[in-house]
């Protein structure tokens, strides 16, 4: 059994994802639609409980498209209840390349401007799942970006994840 994604039970989380990355995320997910649903068990709340009303998840998801995308019904639906219901639980940026839906790549300075997004708040958690040369792309920018910046405003470093 692997290690969990430990997430607070309140606070911003970032969550990026390319292809079956997104697996990472999909327990994660399905605990954050029964909590906004109120269907969640006694022992849920003893042990990991969020709270829906202060408690956020942003996941960037990349696929190709949506037919090859992982838990692509899931994403939106849980988007799709969240924007009906005013929450912010759940947050969902999509990137489908061949689809041109948000194309740009995922490169340095996109990685650095959507972090920033985040710098006058604080980030509970930081999780990256893809490819190899992903996991790089975010330890590279990272790592260049506290060098540059203060440490106010970047990520505590023992809340980064690259998985």
């Amino acid at each position: 059994m692997g290690k969990g994604l430990a997430p607070a039970s309140t606070g911003v989380h970032l969550a990026f994802a390319a292809g079956t990355g997104n697996l990472c995320f999909v327990d994660m997910m399905a605990h954050v639609a029964l909590s906004v649903l109120g269907l969640t068990s006694q022992e849920d709340g003893q042990n990991g409980q969020i709270d829906p009303s202060k408690f956020e998840l942003h996941l960037y998801a990349s696929f190709p498209s949506k037919a090859e995308a992982v838990a692509w019904e899931l994403c939106e639906a849980l988007r799709g209840y969240c924007k009906r219901n005013d929450l912010r639980t759940f947050i969902f940026n999509e990137r489908l390349s061949k689809e041109k839906i948000n194309p740009a790549r995922w490169d340095e300075k996109w990685v650095e401007a959507e972090l920033r997004k985040f710098k006058d708040r604080k980030v509970e958690r930081l999780w990256v799942c893809g490819p190899p040369m992903m996991n790089e792309l975010f330890d590279r920018t990272l790592m260049d970006m506290r060098r540059r910046l203060p440490a106010a405003e970047m990520i505590d470093q023992f809340n980064i994840e690259l998985l």
